[in-house]
């Protein structure tokens, strides 16, 4: 979807987008006519809207560690360090089969403060869905944190994620380096910007790269036997697959693609942990009263076995979970079944119970409903 209205706002956020003079380059006449400031500075943040470069802001890790991860006004992260371009982070959320990268929405608001990056993004393909995405360098070694939140979304909606592109450069923090190459009277031929501020996923970059997931894990190199690498790891349990980088315009296709020649690292969000309601059931009275309890994970609804490998840990998501796990039954090895209760209103009758899932991707099975005049009653 595109706008054609270039004042739309959009969660809070505004799609227009001014002309600005980069450094390097002459004051042409439209710039002395509607020309503006690119960054403003608010709260002790330098803040822009709607730029449109990647790479132009480097966050520089420890200085023994020859890395930095280099951000813009486009929400992608790449890390470099010597020798060695390690790759670039996207990330998309898609709804109903469709979606888009981050660094492709209508409306996103850049936020720079101490070596920190901060994205707050919007998009008319998602309304009312606020996503905010921010990247820290990491200490004495070359690398980043990222963090997403989202507001807005239904049950349902992925994340998705990708890594990728690495290759061997001489010296990355010369050719990366994202000040322009000079004032326009030494650089007298053509534009003097660089053409990195226009690479954000470059697919053929990942020709020979070698990438390889181990549960929560991922490494990516450049090629066979190279010596540096990247390493990541998740911190919240998501599906890991190493994908085919020549469909990465579509984040929907990446993350089900298998792996080919080109190899870039995708993943995808737990689908039980959303913190999203999945299904309700809902009583209804004979008074015309109506009263719902929502099956949201991880709170009161577990999936019922491991998705991809992976299963709930306290040890690695306790941060996420209830602090005690709700009550379930075991059904063998591989399988179980919540149990749930509901106290209903006294002295008025129960007309029927209703199971709904909320998502075309949830299914549910009743097993059994009982009544207890206990404290509770189980499903």
């Amino acid at each position: 979807m595109k706008i054609t209205e270039s004042s739309t706002a959009l969660n809070g956020l505004t799609s227009d987008v001014i002309a600005w003079r980069e450094p390097g380059q002459r004051v042409d006449a439209a710039y002395l006519r509607d020309g503006a400031l690119r960054y403003a500075a608010e709260d002790r943040e330098i803040v822009g809207r709607n730029g449109t470069c990647f790479n132009n802001r480097p966050l520089h890790c420890e200085q023994n560690s020859e890395g930095a991860v280099l951000v813009g006004d486009r929400p992608l992260a790449r890390l470099i360090s010597k020798l060695c371009a390690h790759g670039a982070l996207s990330v998309a959320i898609a709804r109903d089969g469709a979606g888009r990268w981050l660094h492709e929405y209508q409306a996103v608001e850049s936020r720079y403060r101490c070596g920190r990056m901060m994205w707050r993004c919007g998009d008319p393909s998602l309304p009312g869905v606020g996503v905010t995405l921010d990247v820290v360098p990491m200490e004495k070694v070359a690398g980043f944190a990222a963090r997403l939140r989202a507001t807005g979304l239904r049950a349902g909606d992925k994340l998705i994620w990708a890594f990728g592109g690495a290759k061997f450069t001489q010296d990355p923090h010369l050719e990366w380096d994202p000040i322009m190459r000079g004032n326009p009277d030494i650089c007298r031929s053509g534009d003097p910007r660089k053409p990195l501020l226009g690479f954000g996923m470059v697919a053929k970059w990942c020709k020979g790269n070698v990438a390889s997931v181990d549960n929560q894990m991922f490494r990516l190199s450049p090629s066979a036997g190279a010596t540096r690498f990247a390493v990541g790891r998740l911190d919240r349990a998501g599906l890991l697959r190493v994908a085919d980088a020549s469909v990465c315009a579509d984040p929907v296709a990446l993350a089900a693609s298998p792996a080919d020649q080109l190899s870039m690292i995708c993943g995808t969000t737990f689908p039980m942990q959303t913190r999203i309601a999945n299904a309700e059931f809902r009583f209804r009275y004979a008074d015309g009263r109506a009263e719902k309890l929502e099956l949201t994970p991880p709170f009161n609804f577990w999936m019922l076995c491991s998705w991809g490998g992976s299963d709930y840990s306290y040890e690695l998501d306790a941060y996420c979970l209830p602090k005690q796990p709700p009550p379930q039954v075991q059904l063998g090895n591989n399988c179980r079944a919540m149990v749930l209760s509901w106290k209903l209103r006294a002295g008025v009758k129960l007309v029927d119970v209703t199971l709904e899932t909320l998502s075309q991707d949830v299914v549910i099975g009743l097993m059994g409903v009982s009544l207890s005049r206990a404290k509770f009653a189980a499903f």
